[in-house]
C-alpha cells in the first residue's frame, strides 16, 4: 500500500475486527486506547531497506529502543517503508495480536529476527494485525549537528566496541549506519562532516568532545560560564574584481561560511538571534597578497563566554587580476600579462639606460 505524504490517510479496505461478546468493534482509529476502552488503535515501525524493523540502537533488545511512530503522524515524514501495526482491544484489556512486556507485537523470533515476511518481502498469511505501507513525497529529514551528537551521546557506549572512550574510522561507520536507520536521509558526507567538526579534523571522535557539544545546550544561565556550541569549516573565497574579500557575508547563515552551527544556552540558536552574538576573525579580509591558504582565527562571544576556533580560508583570484602583481604598490599594472611585463621590463631598461647615457653625455660635456 503506498500513501503519499501530507495526504490523508486512508485505511486499508479490508479493515475490521469483531469481537466475540460485543460484536464489531469501533472505528476510527485511534493512536493509542486507555485500558479497558474497547477499540483499535495502531502504531507505525519504521523499516529500513530491507524492510527490517528499525532500532534507534544497536543491538536490538535490550539495548535498543523500537523506532515507532505515532499512528496520526508517522505518513508526514519521513519517507521510507513502514509496518502498520493494528491493536484491537476489549473491556477486559484483552488485545490481539497479544502484546510482550515492552507492548511489542509477535513479529520477531527469539533471538529478536524478523519473522513477519515472506522471500519476496511480503507480509505472511498469519500477520493479519498489520500492513506494509510505502510513504513517498515526503520533505527530506535531515538530523541537525546536535541531533547527530545527541545520538552519539546516547549510544556511545555501544559504538565505542573497545570501550576506549574514542570511536575510530571502523566505529564511526557503525555509528552512521545506526543514524541512517533512524534519518533515512542523512548522507555519509554530510555525517562525515559533523564529525569533523566536532572532532576538530582528527579523524576519531571522543566521548568528552561529544559530551562538551552536548552539553553546551544546556548550561544554566545564572550565572552563564558556558561558551557558545559553535562549529567550524575551511572555507574558499574569491576576490572580487577590486581584489578584495571579506570572511563575512550578509547570505551566509550565521554571518559567515565558516561557522556551519551556532546555539547558546542562554541565547538560543543563532539562527534566529545572530544579532545577539559577537563574531570577529583575525584576519576578516583578504587582497591578492592572500592567494592561497591562511589561517584564521574565528571568535564567538555570547556576552559572558566565548568559543575560538581556527579554520583554514583558501583565497582565490576570483574577478580579480593578481597575476605576477603580488607585492605590488598602489598603481602598479596589474593588468599586464607576462609578455607585457617582459615589454614594460625591456622599456624601463631602455629608459634607464637612456638616462644613464644622457647622463655621462652631460658629464663630459661639463669637463
Amino acid at each position: 500500500m503506498v500513501h503519499v505524504c501530507t495526504t490523508p490517510f486512508v485505511e486499508p479496505l479490508d479493515l475490521g475486527a469483531v469481537d466475540a461478546c460485543i460484536g464489531p468493534l469501533p472505528l476510527p482509529v485511534f493512536p493509542n486506547l486507555a485500558v479497558g476502552v474497547p477499540g483499535i488503535y495502531a502504531f507505525a515501525w519504521k523499516l529500513d531497506l530491507a524492510k527490517n524493523p528499525i532500532w534507534a540502537g544497536v543491538p536490538p533488545p535490550p539495548g535498543g529502543l523500537p523506532d515507532i511512530r505515532p499512528y496520526d503522524d508517522f505518513f508526514n515524514a519521513p519517507a521510507g517503508d513502514y509496518l502498520l501495526v493494528y491493536i484491537t482491544q476489549d473491556a477486559s484489556g484483552n488485545t490481539y495480536p497479544a502484546l510482550d512486556a515492552n507492548g511489542i507485537p509477535p513479529i520477531f523470533d527469539a533471538m529478536w529476527a524478523p519473522i513477519f515476511l515472506d522471500g519476496f518481502g511480503n507480509l505472511l498469511p498469519g500477520i493479519d494485525f498489520a500492513r506494509l505501507i510505502r510513504v513517498n513525497g515526503c520533505a527530506k529529514l535531515i538530523p541537525s549537528a546536535f541531533d547527530i551528537a545527541f545520538e552519539l551521546q546516547e549510544y556511545f557506549a555501544i559504538y565505542d566496541t573497545d570501550s576506549d572512550g574514542t570511536l575510530n574510522a571502523t566505529e564511526l561507520l557503525v555509528a552512521y549506519v545506526g543514524l541512517h536507520n533512524t534519518y533515512p536521509d542523512l548522507d555519509q558526507d554530510e555525517f562525515n562532516a559533523v564529525v569533523a567538526q566536532l572532532s576538530n579534523g582528527t579523524g576519531t571522535l571522543t566521548e568528552e568532545q561529544v559530551n562538551t557539544f552536548v552539553d553546551a545546550h544546556d548550561g544554566t544561565c545564572t550565572p552563564d560560564t558556558t561558551p557558545p556550541a559553535v562549529l567550524f569549516q575551511d572555507i574558499t573565497v574569491e576576490l572580487n574584481a577590486d581584489g578584495q574579500a571579506s570572511l563575512f557575508t550578509e547570505t551566509a547563515l550565521y554571518g559567515t561560511a565558516a561557522i556551519t552551527y551556532l546555539y547558546d544556552n542562554c541565547l538560543g540558536d543563532g539562527k534566529d538571534h545572530l544579532d545577539a552574538f559577537t563574531t570577529t576573525a583575525t584576519p576578516d579580509t583578504f587582497t591578492c597578497d592572500d592567494i592561497g591558504k591562511v589561517q584564521v582565527t574565528l571568535t564567538v562571544s555570547d556576552g559572558a563566554n566565548k568559543t575560538t576556533g581556527t579554520v583554514t580560508v583558501t583565497v582565490e583570484e576570483g574577478a580579480a587580476t593578481c597575476s605576477g602583481c603580488r607585492g605590488c604598490m598602489p598603481g602598479c599594472n596589474k593588468g599586464l600579462s607576462v609578455e607585457g611585463y617582459r615589454k614594460k621590463l625591456a622599456d624601463w631598461l631602455l629608459i634607464g639606460l637612456t638616462l644613464t647615457c644622457m647622463f655621462a653625455f652631460s658629464t663630459t660635456r661639463r669637463k
